[in-house]
């Protein structure tokens, strides 16, 4: 999962960018709001931890561009600006969570993990996309066209569920790699092209496809049929 961290205070900064990164999250650090909005613009990211008091323009600039662009990204404000009135505006602008300078590590490990399984969850268990319809909890994938079941075995169930929880979305090997054999796993991150392979050969002709984005990764998108 790609995390980014907008923060001007480097000592935060490098110790929020660790303790994400020895969670097993990519963690990518910028200082400043002119700088996080052009990112954010060109890049796609599963959770952004905002500071407000940045340099050249504020951290509510920045969640306000990224709202009026319609991105769910999630976000949580880290602020020491902690007034009911601040915490307010935040929310109003559409961050998920909002939490005060100081504040426990623990604590906040506990509220991107909450985010990012809230990004990941499904609204609802069974979902349709293309000719597709899947049944989360029962982990059943048909072909409604064909009138077929899509049998898929563990690891390929395990990346299918990954994809069709972020459609749209670019997805890394090493967060697929993470996804379907737990982090810090030592497997290599070639291993996915054969599962990405065996899925494709799978969806075909289900207006359902798999797309490789070249040295970024890959991303599940339902096509016109």
């Amino acid at each position: 999962m790609r995390v980014l961290i907008v923060e001007d205070q480097s000592s935060l900064a490098e110790g929020l960018q660790l303790c994400l990164s020895d969670e097993g999250y990519k963690a990518e650090v910028l200082d400043n709001a002119p700088m996080a909005i052009a990112f954010l613009q060109r890049e796609v990211i599963d959770l952004l931890i905002l500071d407000i008091n940045l340099k050249y323009s504020s951290g509510f600039d920045v969640l306000n561009d990224l709202r009026c662009r319609d991105s769910e990204t999630p976000v949580l404000i880290l602020s020491a600006r902690n007034t009911t009135e601040d915490r307010v505006h935040g929310l109003d602008l559409g961050a998920d969570d909002y939490l005060a300078k100081p504040f426990d590590m623990t604590e906040l490990m506990a509220r991107v993990r909450a985010l990012l399984r809230r990004r990941l969850k499904p609204a609802v268990n069974k979902e349709n996309m293309g000719d597709l319809s899947f049944d989360r909890k029962a982990k059943e994938l048909v072909n409604d066209r064909k009138g077929e079941s899509i049998l898929l075995p563990k690891k390929e169930m395990r990346i299918f569920e990954l994809f069709s929880a972020r459609i749209g979305t670019l997805i890394t090997k090493a967060e697929l790699t993470d996804y379907a054999y737990g982090k810090n796993s030592e497997t290599d991150e070639a291993v996915v092209e054969v599962y990405i392979s065996r899925l494709r050969k799978r969806l075909e002709g289900s207006g359902v496809e798999i797309k490789t984005v070249r040295g970024l990764g890959y991303l599940m998108r339902v096509s016109d049929i």
